[in-house]
């Protein structure tokens, strides 16, 4: 029994919480008990007390009235009616006789009679005031001595008797008796019902949570260790408290892991970033040695014929393109790397725009484009000017190369304390779902018009967004497929307009 309380003890929360209450409810009943039934008992003797006194009082009204010994009997008789009393008995002190007995055989008998009825015959020495009521409490019953003085009419005097009672408490306070077990009983069944009610709450409202999180935390334990559930000898909490802390642990073991990943990541990138740089720096002067030659080769163009002219401008197309996607590596590698940098200064923007406009003019000419710039003559802004002509290019590159008849249009003006430069195509346009992917890296779209005008790097807007974030600005787009685009670049308002 012991064992199994230790073990309760010492595995259960329920049980923890609940024994104390339950101690506690326990020790109150008896407490409860013991008072209500020493209060009752106190009220019970007073009750048999004051019925003793009641009885007294009336034998000897009566014998005052009346004192002859017929007319004792009768009184003693008449005290029957009192269902308290089991036993009454005069005893005359000078004679050591009994006058009067609710048993009537016991009339005249010697007081030693009554030793078969009563325990109070050792009480007749104690007694040492007239009506004053002495008894001895046997189980359920009052033993009931006291001395009176009646009048003899027969030598007209006074005698000494001795009246003695046996009341039976049970009867005398019936109804006190029956109230005070009710309240007992009330009491008891209160105590029990709150016990039973504080149960209920805590595994309503404090078990079945702590049960679904300690479920929680040994399914997540799980998970981290592949099945390594941690056992506890103690109870749910320190269930809870030891896969809690292997949870910790496995958590702080993963993210070393994740560090040192990402740390031979990053080495990994910084690597490929510092062999991309070079590889690319080294590939430029070769690039740049090929379409100088060919550049110089197609202005001296008497002793060509139109094949080889033609094959020149190929090779210097190819090279330019080449060189395009060099720089943009270039670029990529310092962005991801963290080390580009923009260095503003007053720059015209309208010249700006102007100078993509005029380096695309043959390339759209070529198509039958017709570009266009809508532009103050001058209109000045704190920018980085190269990387600047970088978006301009890249974006207006772009218009040409997707544009196949129209206009393009370049617009450029100060409005709600910003730079707008907006580029406005009438090209293939770009679906609705593509142009939330459209500034990521790598990213292509409409693999048929890709086919036909060719492939690029997918850098290009990843780039010119980097470049318009370094200056705190922001790119907008607005594109109907298969109707045209216009990309939107707003920057800081430093501007002067002329």
């Amino acid at each position: 029994m012991l064992s199994r309380f230790a073990r309760l003890w010492r595995t259960s929360v329920a049980f923890k919480l609940s024994t104390p209450i339950v101690v506690v409810g326990v020790v109150l009943v008896v407490i409860i008990y013991w008072v209500v039934r020493s209060e009752g008992r106190e009220l019970t003797q007073k009750s048999a007390v004051r019925l003793a006194n009641l009885l007294v009082d009336s034998i000897v009204l009566g014998a005052q009235i009346n004192g002859s010994n017929s007319n004792v009997v009768r009184l003693v008789n008449a005290l029957g009616v009192y269902r308290e009393l089991e036993f009454v008995a005069l005893i005359d002190e000078r004679s050591q006789t009994i006058l009067a007995a609710s048993k009537n055989r016991l009339i005249n008998s010697p007081q030693s009679a009554l030793a078969e009825y009563t325990l109070a015959l050792p009480l007749q020495a104690k007694i040492d005031r007239l009506e004053n009521v002495y008894f001895i409490e046997e189980g359920s019953r009052y033993h009931m001595a006291a001395r009176i003085k009646l009048y003899d009419p027969a030598t007209v005097s006074l005698r000494d008797m001795t009246i003695i009672f046996v009341i039976n408490a049970q009867k005398a306070s019936g109804e006190l008796a029956s109230a005070l077990n009710l309240t007992i009983w009330v009491l008891i069944i209160s105590i029990l019902s709150m016990l039973f009610a504080s149960s209920w709450v805590q595994q309503r409202v404090l078990f079945r949570r702590l049960s679904k999180f300690e479920s929680l935390i040994a399914s997540e334990v799980e998970q981290l260790t592949g099945g390594k559930l941690v056992r506890s000898d103690g109870d749910e909490i320190d269930g809870i408290q030891a896969n809690f802390l292997t949870m910790l642990q496995e958590k702080h073991e993963a993210d070393v892991e994740r560090e040192m990943a990402l740390e031979a990541a990053e080495a990994s990138n910084q690597a490929k970033s510092d062999f991309l740089a070079n590889m690319s720096h080294e590939l430029r002067t070769p690039l740049n040695s090929i379409i100088g030659f060919s550049k110089r080769i197609l202005k001296t163009q008497e002793n060509l014929d139109e094949r080889q002219v033609h094959s020149l401008g190929v090779i210097s197309r190819s090279g330019e393109h080449l060189l395009q996607l060099i720089n943009d590596v270039l670029d990529l590698t310092k962005i991801d790397a963290g080390r580009m940098e923009i260095s503003p200064r007053p720059t015209d923007l309208t010249q700006v725009c102007r100078y993509a406009i005029e380096d695309q003019q043959e390339a759209a000419h070529s198509k039958g484009l017709r570009l266009t710039l809508h532009a103050p003559e001058t209109l000045v802004g704190e920018v980085d000017e190269l990387r600047i002509r970088q978006v301009m290019l890249n974006l207006v590159s772009n218009a040409v190369k997707y544009s196949e008849q129209g206009e393009i249009v370049v617009a450029l003006r100060y409005v709600d304390d910003a730079i707008e430069i907006c580029v406005e195509d009438s090209g293939i346009g770009i679906k609705a779902e593509d142009q939330k992917r459209l500034f990521k890296r790598f990213e292509q779209f409409d693999m048929q018009s890709r086919m036909q005008i060719g492939r690029g790097s997918g850098l290009g807007l990843y780039i010119v967004n980097e470049f318009v974030r370094l200056h705190k600005g922001w790119l907008k787009v607005e594109s109907e497929y298969g109707r045209g685009s216009r990309f939107y670049v707003y920057l800081p308002s430093k501007a002067v307009v002329e």
